[in-house]
């Protein structure tokens, strides 16, 4: 009867040293991935584009649920003019963010900058359905059509966005001007 006393005492004891240990370990994880955001983030500043891409593509592969790093990793890509890596990065945050139709009109956009039209539309679309009051929504849409030589789908989400262009500066800077 003594002995399992002893035994079970002893049982707990260890029990209860995992659990610090666990906790120790989960709490150095979590500094290691804050470490690992700030090198990240020196790194980008410094201008050393390809490395801080690396770290955030670390921290994403540990974690794919941390859009942040993803989003920070499509950015720099796009940065690099790695186009078809940014709009893979995107294509994971609109399947972590179903709902932000900012990120499906991010990713339509760059999947036509690498001229795949037919699947920058359908992201363009869920844009659309999403948010039919953003200007980007439309315009990027109104590209794919503009590269499948769609003509008349082409100028009714060109005549859609030129409805909710917020400012004279954003209708230059798309490139709506040269247009019309």
């Amino acid at each position: 009867m003594l002995e399992i006393s002893i035994y079970i005492r002893y049982m707990k004891c260890i029990l209860s040293l995992l659990m610090v240990f666990l906790s120790l370990a989960s709490f150095a994880q979590k500094e290691t991935v804050k470490d690992r955001y700030s090198a990240a983030i020196g790194l980008y500043q410094k201008g050393e584009l390809e490395k801080a891409a690396s770290i955030f593509e670390k921290i994403f592969s540990d974690d794919t649920t941390d859009g942040n790093a993803l989003e920070n990793k499509s950015i720099i890509y796009s940065e690099l003019k790695q186009y078809n890596k940014a709009a893979e990065g995107y294509a994971k945050l609109c399947k972590l963010y179903p709902r932000n139709d900012r990120y499906f009109s991010v990713t339509c956009f760059y999947y036509t900058l690498i001229n795949q039209p037919k699947i920058a539309e359908s992201f363009g679309k869920k844009a659309v359905s999403l948010n039919k009051y953003r200007y980007n929504n439309m315009l990027n849409l109104a590209h794919t059509y503009l590269l499948q030589r769609e003509k008349d789908q082409s100028i009714y989400w060109y005549t859609m966005a030129l409805e909710w262009v917020p400012s004279k500066a954003e209708f230059n800077r798309a490139f709506l001007g040269d247009l019309f």
